[in-house]
């Protein structure tokens, strides 16, 4: 997910009740081997002026930070319902649950967070179907036209899967 914001020229930023220091072994250990950009700001519990979720502060802060109105635009992504979604909600943001456990779509309250997925990966198919994806490296997707029927025997035989024809031909009759 780190590498498809970062691909695409979206903004992370964290708001967590660990300190300041953990936040660091996080950019440290995890996310600068991968070439991600710190998150943008990390807001920790070492943050006094700013108080805990699910107090909105933390995402007015964020949304000052990037210079962008607070709104649906921002997504705040989070694993409780009672911080991370009523978090979310309080300040107008769209919100999403990790629901890793499925504790809350199979039954559970979710908070009626706006999206529920069970992991991280499933998220940026689920932002391009509810959100327009803007920036250098997100353009409309293409659509191909479908490929001309099979016609020789080796467009036949490539369309099919069959090894051992294609390697009983001859090579001009591959071109």
């Amino acid at each position: 997910l780190g590498s498809w914001l970062k691909y695409h020229g979206i903004p992370m930023a964290l708001v967590t009740r660990n300190t300041e220091r953990t936040v660091e072994a996080l950019h440290k250990n995890l996310w600068t081997p991968l070439g991600l950009p710190l998150f943008d700001p990390a807001i920790s519990r070492d943050h006094k002026d700013i108080p805990f979720k699910p107090d909105p502060k933390a995402l007015e802060v964020i949304a000052e930070a990037w210079d962008v109105p607070l709104g649906p635009e921002i997504l705040m992504v989070g694993d409780s319902p009672s911080n991370d979604v009523v978090f979310g909600k309080k300040a107008g943001v769209t919100t999403v649950l990790l629901d890793s456990k499925r504790r809350y779509t199979e039954g559970g309250n979710k908070e009626d967070a706006d999206i529920v997925v069970e992991n991280l990966a499933y998220l940026p198919n689920l932002l391009w179907k509810n959100f327009e994806i803007q920036g250098p490296n997100a353009g409309p997707l293409v659509k191909y036209p479908p490929p001309e029927p099979a016609v020789t025997p080796a467009e036949k035989a490539a369309a099919t899967g069959d090894v051992a024809a294609l390697k009983s031909m001859t090579l001009s009759s591959l071109n």
